[in-house]
């Protein structure tokens, strides 16, 4: 049925396109740091430690963040 895929393919990018936006901002409330950074840490982290990356790289941010500005 062409109109059933046509709706679950809206429905997937829908979906899709609200998980990009809203994802790093609510990971980014969570483990404190900017969504930007986090958007950033799991890219790098990604790219530098492949799936691994994508816990370690959060978890470096997070760490920094501590190390620079705790007093």
């Amino acid at each position: 049925d062409t109109s059933l895929g046509w709706g679950f393919l809206t429905l997937y990018g829908v979906s899709f396109i609200v998980r990009q936006l809203c994802e790093p901002k609510i990971l980014g409330k969570t483990l404190g740091i900017h969504p930007l950074l986090t958007v950033f840490s799991l890219y790098v982290g990604m790219k530098l430690f492949g799936i691994p990356g994508l816990i370690l790289g959060p978890f470096f941010a997070i760490f920094t963040k501590i190390l620079i500005f705790s007093e």
